[in-house]
């Protein structure tokens, strides 16, 4: 793979950087839930486990992702470009959704 034109060097580091923040913060997250779920009330269990599975999604799934870029998923290979971005960012529309009604769902609890 070749490297990005100098003056667009920043904007990747900078992706590269978010992508290892984005997975350490996922995999904390899914340990401290494993290591806590019993401990959490029953109300909110069926959020976390949805909680648990939008992180996994969001750690493991991306670097799939990445990696499909990487392979041949660009211009011009149009057709894998679309296949992947479709496999990949309409479920993560929808996770992102779901993952505000999970945040709501545990306001709720808490409110009371």
């Amino acid at each position: 793979m070749s490297m990005p034109p100098m003056p667009w060097l920043p904007e990747f580091l900078f992706l590269g950087i978010w992508d290892a923040l984005a997975f350490g913060i996922g995999i904390s997250l899914l340990t401290y839930l494993a290591m806590n779920y019993s401990k959490w009330p029953k109300q909110i269990r069926g959020s976390l486990l949805a909680l648990s599975f939008i992180a996994v999604w969001f750690t493991v799934l991306n670097w799939i992702h990445d990696g499909l870029h990487n392979t041949g998923a660009m211009p011009p290979n149009w057709g894998l470009l679309a296949l992947t971005e479709y496999l990949f960012h309409v479920p993560w529309l929808i996770f992102g959704l779901t993952l505000a009604l999970v945040i709501r769902q545990l306001v709720k609890v808490y409110k009371k």
